[in-house]
């Protein structure tokens, strides 16, 4: 799933599950991984 991938991703950079979550609905680009 997607999903998985983008969370990794999302939460080492925001920190936030909400933003994940936020971002994906938003259907933006998920941002590379540090």
């Amino acid at each position: 799933m997607a999903i998985s991938r983008v969370s990794k991703c999302h939460v080492r950079s925001t920190t936030t599950h909400a933003t994940s979550i936020n971002e994906l609905s938003g259907g933006l680009d998920t941002p590379p991984c540090p």
